[in-house]
């Protein structure tokens, strides 16, 4: 515990000579998920799964503020809105990111609900029930498929080329198969272990 003291007080310390002031929010923001993670959020309905989303999602846009601010990328930016254009550029991985975690999280929670209710952990399947949880897995799945389909439509409304409606194939192929997934499991209600390891599986790529 006290290694694990230190080594937070050095990233904290370590944060400040980051010179993008939105890369270091974003730092931060992910050492705080980490630190308090454990014993603050976990016990907590929901915001354990939020956390966990949350902190895989910001990745992207912490690299991408870093390098959308480099020296050799910044006149890039400086012409635009600077900030705006990477979170234009990036938003929708940060969403279809969000979404994508935050199904697999459930779907985790889901597949434990009888160890996590015989162990009086709270959940969000022990307290609202499988068919419940199914459907905001349903939810979020839309809300992943839907967000990994927008970056490949905006492309191709903008100038259609065919390297553009490749992206935007794949994108639906990818969105649709998350989807689908999600609908195996509201319809099981999610009973069908099997169907939930697979689920697990399934969202790692």
């Amino acid at each position: 515990k006290q290694s694990l003291n230190v080594m937070y007080a050095i990233l904290l310390l370590t944060t400040v000579i980051i010179d993008n002031l939105h890369t270091r929010i974003f730092c931060l923001i992910g050492s705080m998920l980490t630190f308090y993670y454990t014993k603050q959020l976990k016990p907590k309905l929901w915001f354990k799964n939020v956390a966990c989303a949350l902190l895989m999602s910001l990745s992207p846009l912490t690299s991408g503020t870093a390098t959308a601010y480099h020296p050799s990328v910044t006149k890039l930016f400086e012409k635009n809105n600077g900030i705006l254009d990477v979170w234009r550029a990036l938003g929708p991985l940060f969403a279809s990111l969000f979404c994508g975690f935050m199904s697999r999280e459930l779907i985790m929670d889901m597949a434990d609900h009888s160890t996590d209710k015989d162990a009086g952990i709270k959940t969000v399947p022990v307290k609202y029930g499988k068919l419940m949880t199914s459907k905001i897995i349903l939810f979020f799945s839309i809300g992943a498929g839907f967000s990994i389909a927008v970056g490949p439509m905006r492309e191709i409304c903008g100038l259609f080329t065919l390297s553009a409606l490749r992206r935007l194939s794949f994108a639906l192929i990818g969105s649709l198969w998350l989807i689908l997934r999600a609908i195996q499991i509201v319809n099981s209600e999610g009973r069908d272990e099997q169907l939930l390891n697979k689920a697990i599986e399934d969202a790692k790529l």
